[in-house]
């Protein structure tokens, strides 16, 4: 166990000079989170009606408060490298934990070859000609300049992300108050929930099947917008006092992720009408992608015309969002790698190669080897084959919530040896105010019956594709599991193997 979790002296003495502060933290979580989900996809919920847009976010914010107070109080408990990709090793079983943390750290590469495509795609915006003749020249250079940012220092790497991540937060505050002060001001705070009773409330009604239906489909599409909050318990390796920041910035990270998504999606169903035709036009064209976004549409109800000035602006603080968001996939996917390479370290050369930091504490091989999925964009032509970009997305989008769910069953099986040790939780440096030992098993089932209803609606629009891409990470999730467990599997660990006094575990009394 201590080899799985104690890090080098050389990469404890780097971080030592190379640290992340507690903004940087919390704006790598918001740089990773806050991004396409957002900006676009939160059309596909709003087209369902106020009413299931407003309780699904309201769910799934719930559901994030406690996946992270999970995540906070296991990260604060053993504080190394990557800690969330652990917690499956050292409370589940090591083919579990093999099999999730895989698809995890792949879809990270993925998610940042996606987010080049669409940063490409956006930039053809401002010169689209331009951009097709130098596509992927475009690519690379983008490519190039993040791997080399995350290259740096991770207290250098955490102050850029933390200056590209601060335009789009202040760009959603400057747009709820702008917004806000509006819908104020014009005296009709209510009208699109009032205008066509039940309608335009509840959404359209045509049978009681289509509507639980859209109301599923609205938590699925909701819980891939709040995708990433979990990467907080990846920095823990990077961070100087994690039982100091870890819970400051979860309490950050909620209140600015899960309030400005509450918040903004509220404001979004106040001025627009869930059948508006623009949520779901979009196009092959930057300026018709651009002109799709709920965002963009508000501001046009507010009194905004529609003009240059307004979607370059606009254009560029989408831009900004999402390379902040790829900046930070390098990053959170490099120390997924790193972490879960060091639980193999004494037994491959290959992990202990991607497991191994530099002088300064980054891991070259780890961020070299997940920025090189990103050079999948090369492959990618965005803006010909959108089925395989969403059937991608759908992918990355459910390795997050499997990473959930199995945070939520590492928690209770930590509480069960808790338990079985008759230790007294005032021993660990940081206690969530949540009861926690209740609400871990329903997150968790929660988490479950979303992923298993990810392909619902296309049982009755059916579309081979998109099922496959529901289903696929879950699929391929047992796949691995059922493989690794058949060559050195001994089913889960029993709690009187699992060993929490020994490696890199804190209490309150190691201070």
């Amino acid at each position: 166990m201590a080899s799985l979790l104690t890090p080098s002296s050389s990469r404890a003495d780097a971080r030592r000079d190379h640290h992340l502060t507690s903004a940087s933290v919390s704006m790598l979580a918001i740089g990773g989170t806050i991004g396409t989900g957002l900006f676009f996809s939160v059309s596909t919920v709003l087209q369902n009606g106020p009413f299931q847009t407003l309780v699904a976010m309201s769910f799934l914010s719930f559901l994030v408060m406690l996946i992270l107070e999970m995540t906070a109080e296991l990260a604060v408990f053993m504080p190394g490298n990557g800690s969330i990709c652990k917690f499956q090793f050292v409370f589940l079983s090591e083919p579990l934990g093999l099999a999730n943390n895989l698809i995890y750290w792949a879809s990270w590469g993925l998610t940042f070859a996606l987010e080049l495509s669409i940063l490409v795609s956006t930039s053809s915006y401002w010169d689209a000609a331009f951009v097709e003749n130098y596509q992927t020249a475009l690519i690379f250079c983008i490519w190039l300049v993040l791997t080399v940012f995350n290259l740096l220092p991770v207290d250098l790497y955490g102050k850029i992300e933390f200056w590209i991540a601060l335009i789009k937060v202040v760009a959603i505050f400057c747009w709820i108050l702008f917004v806000s002060a509006r819908l104020a001001w014009s005296g009709s705070l209510f009208h699109t929930y009032t205008a066509d009773l039940p309608s335009s409330f509840f959404g359209a009604f045509d049978s009681p099947t289509s509507y639980v239906v859209r109301f599923i489909n609205s938590l699925v599409f909701t819980s891939f917008i709040f995708q990433s909050v979990e990467s907080i318990a990846i920095t823990t390796g990077d961070i100087e006092k994690p039982q100091e920041t870890i819970p400051q910035v979860t309490r950050l990270i909620f209140v600015r992720i899960v309030l400005f998504y509450l918040i903004s999606v509220i404001l979004l169903t106040l001025t627009i009408a869930y059948n508006d035709d623009r949520l779901s036009i979009g196009g092959d064209s930057a300026k018709d992608t651009l002109a799709s976004s709920p965002f963009l549409i508000s501001l046009i109800n507010c009194g905004l015309s529609d003009n240059g000035l307004l979607l370059s602006i606009f254009n560029f603080i989408i831009f900004s969002a999402i390379l902040s968001a790829a900046n930070s996939n390098i990053y959170f996917g490099s120390r997924c790698l790193q972490a879960v390479c060091e639980t193999y370290s004494d037994r491959s050369k290959l992990a202990k190669t991607f497991e191994k930091a530099n002088a300064i504490g980054v891991p070259v091989a780890s961020v070299l080897g997940t920025s090189a999925i990103g050079l999948f964009a090369l492959l990618l032509k965005f803006q010909t084959i959108a089925t395989v970009f969403n059937f991608l997305l759908t992918c990355c989008a459910s390795a997050g919530l499997l990473m959930w769910c199995l945070v939520g069953f590492s928690y209770v099986r930590f509480r069960k040896t808790l338990e079985y040790y008759e230790i007294d939780k005032a021993k660990m440096l940081y206690r969530s105010e949540w009861n926690l030992r209740f609400w871990a098993p329903l997150a968790s089932v929660s988490i479950v019956v979303i992923l298993m209803c990810n392909g619902l609606s296309t049982y009755w629009n059916f579309s081979i594709f998109e099922f496959v891409g529901a289903y696929s990470t879950p699929a391929v999730f047992v796949a691995l599991w059922a493989l690794f467990e058949i060559n050195s599997g001994k089913g889960l660990r029993k709690i009187q193997e699992i060993n929490i006094f020994g490696g890199d575990f804190r209490w309150n009394d190691d201070r």
